[in-house]
């Protein structure tokens, strides 16, 4: 494969895919963090591409590497430790600090429910992405194989009916499966499907060519607006992308194809990698630890001043969570650096 993708692109290519790949990872960073400090309503709606987009990234990052080539039971464990274990280290700090200094609007969190529910990536509010991340990598095995002799045509129709599919189960099962069963459905089973969806579309993107591209933004967008025409006749209101984010189904995701093909080809077409600050690639090598960090900001806003404007609250939390996650991968690079476990966990 890396063949392949050294045939198709050319060093400069390269790294401008990479620096496109850095790029939408920190603004779907970017994205996620400010849909946490309440911003007005339409704003809300229009970063809900967000996640979708992280998949996209990780699909076209998956091609990008030689991950392919190595046994799926050494890429799972891998994948479990670069985005499990640093979660489980950041709630034990939180939950030690949350249990040493008892902040009364915190108390809530530190139940025996919650705390072992979150580090089952499960409860506490912000943790779910991170089990889906965790799906959608120890499958990607799984996805690549199935389209990996797909042209782009096919791959994009086959998105299509993936993701008709889970909105099929969605519509005719969901009310048949009561309490934890219906939980399972909606926080695991339909995820895997849609966002495996998006997955291979960003898995096979580099080697589409300009008309699949246009063939791919053109079906999503008449799958976008047919469901924008149905909901408009059917109830008379059109609903915005994020009411059906949970879980994921055809309307949400065709949304954010559209948009996160939008973006990739603005990237590529107008950002050339010189004019970029060097603070983008750091943050993009350390987007789990900025948006662990950026948890208790928000969580502080929230429960302590709620009516600070979303656009102080959203510029504090990124910048305590830069901050702070730079300066732990110097702290670590400098003085744990022989500890190969130590900087999986702590830096990434």
């Amino acid at each position: 494969m890396y063949n392949e993708i050294k045939w198709l692109l050319s060093g400069d290519d390269l790294m401008q895919r990479n620096m496109t790949i850095d790029i939408m990872r920190v603004m779907g960073l970017l994205l996620i963090i400010l849909a946490h400090v309440n911003p007005p309503g339409i704003l809300f709606q229009f970063r809900t591409f967000d996640v979708p987009m992280m998949i996209f990234v990780s699909g076209v990052s998956y091609y990008l590497s030689k991950a392919s080539n190595v046994s799926f039971a050494t890429y799972s464990l891998s994948r479990f430790q670069r985005l499990v274990f640093p979660v489980w280290a950041f709630l034990i700090m939180f939950f030690f600090v949350l249990y040493v200094f008892k902040p009364l609007k915190f108390m809530d969190l530190l139940t025996v429910n919650n705390i072992t529910s979150t580090f089952l990536l499960d409860g506490f509010g912000y943790v779910w992405i991170i089990k889906v991340f965790l799906i959608i990598s120890i499958l990607s095995p799984f996805y690549a194989y199935c389209i990996k002799n797909l042209n782009g045509y096919l791959t994009t129709l086959l998105a299509l009916l993936v993701l008709l599919l889970s909105l099929c189960i969605f519509v005719f099962t969901s009310e048949d499966y009561p309490g934890d069963r219906y939980s399972f459905l909606n926080d695991v089973i339909l995820p895997t499907i849609s966002y495996g969806a998006v997955f291979i579309l960003g898995y096979k993107f580099l080697t589409y060519n300009k008309i699949q591209i246009l063939f791919a933004f053109f079906v999503f967008l008449a799958a976008f607006i047919t469901y924008v025409i149905y909901n408009y006749l059917a109830h008379e209101v059109v609903y915005g992308p994020q009411v059906y984010k949970y879980p994921p189904t055809l309307y949400y995701i065709s949304y954010s194809v559209v948009m996160t093909i939008v973006i990739f080809y603005a990237i590529e077409k107008y950002l050339p990698a010189a004019r970029l600050p060097s603070i983008l690639f750091s943050m993009s090598s350390n987007t789990i630890w900025i948006y662990l960090w950026h948890i208790p900001v928000v969580e502080y806003f929230y429960r302590y001043n709620p009516s600070v404007n979303f656009i102080i609250k959203y510029v504090f939390a990124v910048s305590v969570a830069t901050i702070l996650a730079l300066m732990q991968k110097k702290i670590i690079s400098k003085f744990f650096s022989k500890y190969r476990i130590m900087k999986v966990i702590f830096t990434g």
